[in-house]
């Protein structure tokens, strides 16, 4: 017959053997717990990154939107400038030909009497005389004033012919082609701007 003691030393050797395999399956529940905790971060970190790749996606769409709005703006921008440029030009143009229209009428009347002076000197018989050379100083005298305020007198001889500047009214053999060999009427300018084109006549190898 065991004693008391004997069976508490073989109850206590029992517990110890026992012991172990309630230790393995604490770890094996550990050991399941962190698999199950990493599957649920991974899965949760391929939930973020599908949502971040989902907004950069969205983010790019719109940069491409408003990249496109910018180019439209800078298109119509550009098209704006160009039709402001166009429109400056042509109203500078309007205007040099508004001041021209002007700027001939005033000086019409001046230049009509010049010519009349012209065609009294070109009709005079004699060179010598005192009514040629009282016509002449009166001539001299009004282009010297209309100078004085800007107007220049075109006298193109032997120059080369602008059909912006010159009018040919007639063509004549010559040994250079479109050379001035006559000046019919002169023409004028104020200031740079063309007031009247001068008469010519015009020189051609070939008439």
């Amino acid at each position: 017959m065991k004693s008391p003691r004997e069976d508490d030393e073989n109850q206590d050797l029992k517990n110890k053997e026992e012991r172990p395999s309630h230790d393995s399956e604490g770890a094996a529940k550990n050991d399941t717990d962190s698999v199950r905790d990493l599957k649920a971060e991974r899965e949760r970190l391929q939930f973020d990154l599908a949502s971040k790749e989902n907004e950069i996606g969205r983010l790019k769409s719109k940069v491409q939107e408003y990249e496109t709005k910018v180019a439209d703006i800078r298109e119509y921008i550009k098209k704006m400038e160009t039709e402001i440029s166009e429109i400056r030009d042509r109203a500078r143009r309007d205007q040099d030909q508004l001041v021209q229209s002007r700027l001939a009428n005033f000086f019409r009347p001046f230049l009509d009497i010049l010519d009349n002076f012209e065609r009294s000197l070109n009709a005079s018989p004699s060179r010598e005389d005192s009514f040629y050379e009282g016509i002449k100083l009166i001539q001299k005298q009004l282009l010297d004033v209309l100078q004085s305020v800007g107007l220049k007198r075109i006298d193109p001889i032997n120059e080369s012919f602008d059909p912006v500047r010159h009018e040919a009214l007639a063509v004549q053999r010559a040994e250079q082609d479109d050379v001035i060999l006559e000046v019919v009427k002169a023409g004028y300018e104020y200031k740079g701007q063309l007031i009247r084109p001068s008469q010519v006549v015009v020189g051609k190898k070939s008439v």
